[in-house]
């Protein structure tokens, strides 16, 4: 085991968010360590949007908001006006990476490649002067005192703050494999029982499986709860599948179905 490291701040997780976090923990001063289990930094930055990374969008907060639910869109709410879309477009910018609109209000590097965003995240963490540890996954955190202590598979390391950002357990072949959740509980944080969203809808009627393959470019997707009562809607394109329905307006009221 090599000795002990003390920090000021160690962020849990090298994606969009732990980079973002721990750039700007050490522009503020304080000794940061980012540590990461995968081979590479911003994996899940790779991946998104069919490897363009979709970073932004361009609705207004207050209606970006609601697309997350009511409690969601609560939370979001704050951190939306103190880094909203415009600022996402204008960090891209001054690391180099322009944007462009797309239909759905959707937001994408011009180049359409993913790798240009991570690279603009990297570029800003480097010059923080915060340091990078892959290939080091965490594998408890226990509070000593006035300190956190992380057990890694090769130290321990003591800092006065930690950052988890190691995302859900949405997408297991990036690293999002639900390890936070254990930890956070620990220290007394009530953990929402994850479900999936933004995910194709399972259908088992057999005549939506019967078009399989014909997409609808405008049509309105709608869920209703108890007695019919609407719940949530979008006009968006849709595609019948083998096992129900997908693409963008499906997706988007999946989150608000129990079970999707």
């Amino acid at each position: 085991m090599n000795p002990k490291v003390d920090y000021d701040v160690v962020v849990i997780g090298a994606g969009a968010a732990g980079l973002f976090a721990a750039t700007e923990s050490a522009q503020r001063g304080a000794k940061t360590l980012l540590l990461e289990k995968n081979r590479k930094a911003g994996i899940k930055i790779l991946a998104s949007g069919g490897t363009r990374c979709n970073v932004t969008s361009t609705l207004p907060i207050k209606e970006l908001a609601t697309w997350f639910g009511t409690k969601g869109g609560r939370f979001l709410r704050y951190g939306l006006h103190e880094f909203g879309p415009e600022d996402v477009r204008a960090l891209l910018d001054h690391e180099g990476v322009a944007t462009a609109t797309y239909p759905l209000e959707k937001v994408f590097p011009k180049s359409g490649r993913a790798d240009d965003v991570l690279q603009a995240f990297l570029s800003r963490f480097q010059r923080s002067g915060a340091e990078l540890a892959i290939e080091e996954a965490v594998l408890d955190v226990d509070k000593v005192d006035s300190h956190f202590l992380l057990h890694t598979a090769k130290r321990e390391i003591a800092s006065q703050r930690i950052v988890v950002t190691v995302g859900g357990s949405s997408f297991p072949k990036t690293g999002t494999t639900g390890d936070g959740y254990p930890w956070l509980r620990k220290f007394g944080h009530k953990i929402v029982n994850p479900k999936p969203a933004l995910v194709p809808l399972i259908v088992k009627a057999p005549w939506v499986r019967d078009l399989t393959g014909i997409a609808v470019e405008d049509v309105v997707v709608a869920a209703a709860g108890d007695h019919g009562k609407p719940l949530f809607s979008r006009r968006r394109p849709l595609l019948f599948t083998h096992r129900g329905l997908s693409g963008p307006g499906p997706m988007d009221i999946s989150g608000h179905l129990d079970g999707a």
